[in-house]
């Protein structure tokens, strides 16, 4: 199958629509001599993945170019230094360095400014300064810094700002330009991918499909954690929510901020949940899955078990359904008999000695369909036994 030997890493950065889109975007806008405020959600997956893909398609387009990290968690990395007196330190020889305050460049608002050296020198030419793990409090200075900084048509000289927090709220300056990961990933992109993760299993159709629904319900745009989810459990013996919890023990998942945060983007993270033993969520987030999938599948059957026997469905609605109104009124047509009548048809039947619809096994799965239906509409879910029954009588 394609893209089987794939890594889960590659397959989200480079083939899925809304993660590929961002690699594009990112290397388009700096190869034409545009700077990025690059917005990402808490939890982006394979964020290193992301970096080295633009960082490949950027050098095969500008080979002359470089990409330099500055991770501003590294104490070595100050962001609280005024980010021209930082570049300044960092980027020039220590001659150079003397040589500018000499000039009077010292500070940001000195004859000309620290920027103003920078460009007369072309101290960042060739060159893209990728600044990580910055402090909201300094996401703002630096974005000041880069709408004072333009490359003036010169390579190099152009900046990404990756932050997790929104905070250049108003319009940015022509030589720079906004990506939002959380806007251009979508959770279609995370069904995706565990579509194609879950494709790769020896697993039926049925709890294929199931459990690439199943984890992007729980893990939205972490792709990352559902990758691991969906390798990493068995779903024909193993109930979602005691598997979670299960996940946390054999790995604390540290590495995921939305699991360990108290303040959210949006919905908390499934992983944080499961800290805080906060099972009714888990099991809504489980049952809206189940929901989502099972219901189409009972419909279908329905469907077909009433074309099978539309004229056994027919008579027994005009004999049967004389004593019995649906919702305030009678139903003549077969099609529109739901699982609940045809049940309590064939129980009038029995109890009438009458036998115009059939007592086989496919009444029976009639019975087993309208049980699964009835508990998922009381926001139960279905145990792996259950679905198992569901997903084997379609050849799943």
């Amino acid at each position: 199958m394609l893209y089987d030997n794939i890594d889960n890493d590659a397959l989200w950065w480079e083939v899925i629509t809304g993660p590929s889109r961002v690699v594009k975007t990112l290397v388009s806008e700096l190869t034409g001599s545009r700077s990025v405020f690059l917005k990402i959600f808490r939890d982006l997956p394979w964020r290193e993945t992301m970096r080295h893909c633009v960082e490949y398609r950027l050098l095969e387009q500008r080979p002359e170019m470089s990409i330099e990290y500055i991770d501003c968690t590294d104490e070595d990395n100050d962001p609280a230094l005024e980010p021209g007196r930082y570049l300044l330190e960092r980027c020039c020889e220590n001659v150079r360095v003397a040589h500018a305050y000499r000039e009077g460049y010292r500070n940001e608002n000195g004859r000309g400014g620290i920027v103003q050296y920078l460009r007369d020198k072309r101290v960042l030419k060739n060159r893209v300064l990728w600044l990580k793990g910055l402090r909201e409090e300094h996401v703002d200075r630096w974005m000041q810094f880069c709408a004072r900084y333009e490359p003036d048509g010169d390579p190099g000289g152009l900046f990404v700002v990756e932050s997790s927090f929104d905070v250049p709220k108003g319009p940015l300056p022509a030589h720079i330009v906004r990506c939002d990961c959380e806007k251009t990933i979508t959770p279609h992109d995370t069904l995706l991918f565990c579509s194609w993760l879950s494709a790769r299993s020896n697993a039926g159709n049925g709890w294929k499909q199931y459990t690439a629904a199943l984890a992007s319900t729980l893990f939205m745009h972490d792709a990352e954690v559902a990758a691991f989810f969906i390798e990493n459990t068995d779903f024909c013996t193993e109930a979602p929510v005691d598997r979670i919890y299960r996940l946390l023990a054999e790995r604390n998942f540290d590495d995921r901020r939305g699991a360990v945060a108290e303040e959210f983007e949006a919905e908390p993270h499934t992983l944080y949940l499961a800290r805080n033993r906060q099972t009714p969520e888990i099991e809504r987030r489980v049952w809206k899955s189940q929901l989502q999938f099972a219901f189409p599948l009972i419909e279908e059957e329905r469907v077909d078990f009433i074309k099978k026997y539309k004229e056994e469905v027919r008579s027994s609605l005009l004999q049967t359904g004389q004593d019995l109104r649906w919702y305030g009124r009678q139903v003549t047509e077969p099609l529109e008999a739901e699982l609940g009548l045809l049940v309590q048809l064939m129980k009038m039947e029995r109890e009438n000695g009458t036998a115009l619809l059939p007592n086989n096994e496919d009444s029976r799965r009639m019975n087993f369909l309208h049980s699964v239906r009835n508990n998922l509409a009381h926001m139960r879910c279905c145990s792996p036994k259950t679905l198992a029954k569901l997903f084997d009588n379609r050849g799943s």
